[in-house]
């Protein structure tokens, strides 16, 4: 018989919900915790993806690599990183594109040599001579989205493209589509181009910008952009190209928002399966004690 002084659920009772509130509790702090280091872990990628050196991501003809400041030269394999202030020219017939891992291409014409640059506020490339493509999908402030020309100095100031010309004593830049800086070497006054402008640095500093046919422009650039597959109004790559195959993997990780997304649903999941299974423990406990009591 029950004893009628007693009210209330048993200690044996007690402790049990007890342990179930501890044990989702739990579960809710593993759920932020995972939570935070995903996002954490993002937020460290944000930072540090810019500073992952370029990759071959296609190269025909003559393209060479440097890793002595340009006393021996070696030919690079497809897929190749590049590592910090190493040099890559192109020859005669020589082409390469370049991609770093926030998207953003270079695609070098013959007779063009160019330094990766170490980790610095601002560059990215120093260009000996030449010319080249850049597209960029973003730009942001204070990130390594700069390149150094003999006579002057670009920044992405918006998503876009522009190509340059550069010798010793002249930098030319054009710009497709978006807007970039340009600074002469001594870095001001800095002059600000829009697409469909052309400026020119020299000797004497920047002169006046000018307009240019930026479907003429296009009409240079396709050709070479689409021998690797690629045009010049997008950067995605192909799966594959008119000479080598890509890497499995391709040659950019997961994209920084998807990594974002994946932590935060995983960590979200964990708990709410975890709260759902603790209720569930809970119910069918009690089911099973009233079943035993009434037999």
């Amino acid at each position: 018989m029950k004893d009628p002084r007693r009210s209330g659920p048993s200690p044996a009772r007690c402790g049990l919900v007890k342990r179930a509130l501890l044990a989702a509790g739990l579960c809710l702090i593993a759920c932020f915790t995972l939570g935070g280091a995903g996002s954490g872990q993002a937020s460290a990628i944000v930072e540090n993806i810019r500073e992952v050196p370029p990759m071959i991501a296609f190269m025909t003809g003559q393209v060479e690599q440097s890793e002595d400041g340009g006393t021996t030269w070696t030919t690079p394999s497809y897929g190749f990183r590049l590592n910090r202030e190493s040099l890559v020219r192109t020859g005669a017939d020589g082409r390469c594109v370049l991609i770093f891992e926030d998207g953003t291409l270079t695609v070098m014409k013959p007779r063009t040599t160019i330094q990766i640059l170490p980790p610095a506020p601002e560059l990215r490339l120093a260009v000996r001579s030449g010319e080249a493509w850049v597209r960029f999908d973003y730009a942001v402030q204070d990130q390594r989205n700069g390149i150094a020309l003999p006579q002057a100095t670009v920044s992405a100031l918006e998503a876009g493209s522009f190509s340059f010309k550069a010798t010793r004593s002249t930098s030319t830049v054009k710009v497709l589509e978006g807007s970039v800086a340009v600074a002469p070497p001594g870095g001001a006054p800095r002059a600000n181009v829009a697409a469909g402008q052309a400026l020119t640095g020299g000797l004497d500093g920047l002169r006046p910008a000018i307009l240019f046919d930026v479907d003429l422009e296009r009409t240079e650039w396709q050709p070479l952009l689409g021998q690797a597959g690629l045009s010049v109004t997008t950067t995605t790559l192909p799966a594959t190209t008119t000479s080598r195959p890509l890497p499995p993997d391709g040659p950019v990780g997961l994209p920084t928002g998807a990594i974002v997304m994946l932590a935060v649903l995983g960590g979200t999941a964990l708990g709410f399966l975890a709260i759902v299974g603790t209720f569930i423990y809970l119910i069918v406990n009690r089911l099973t004690r009233r079943r035993r009591a009434g037999r």
